[in-house]
């Protein structure tokens, strides 16, 4: 099923399709196990940016992570996924492409 998010007015009917496909398009990893996500929602700018916010559980080391997001990549490929990685105060970031779908972030 394709799904418009422009027109979509209740998220709740596609809630469990986005968190499927989110599942599948992103992964964390820590010490070679895969972290846990719980979908927390999404929103849609006047620009149409598209923001995902999800949390994982049960990061082995929070320290040292690899993270992988292939969202969109199949559809557009100029698609550049952004992601924020907050741990304690300190947050890092990292332009993900569909030439380089994966990326790490060290904290020490």
């Amino acid at each position: 099923e394709r799904i418009d998010l422009e027109k979509v007015t209740d998220t709740s009917r596609y809630y469990r399709f986005i968190e499927r496909y989110l599942n599948e398009k992103f992964r964390v990893i820590s010490a070679g196990k895969s972290a846990k996500m719980s979908f927390l929602g999404f929103e849609l700018t006047s620009r149409l940016n598209i923001y995902f916010y999800f949390m994982f559980h049960d990061v082995v080391n929070p320290k040292k992570v690899e993270v992988s997001n292939e969202f969109l990549f199949e559809s557009f490929h100029e698609q550049q996924n952004i992601i924020h990685y907050k741990y304690a105060d300190s947050t890092k970031s990292v332009t993900l492409l569909p030439s380089q779908p994966t990326g790490q972030f060290v904290f020490y």
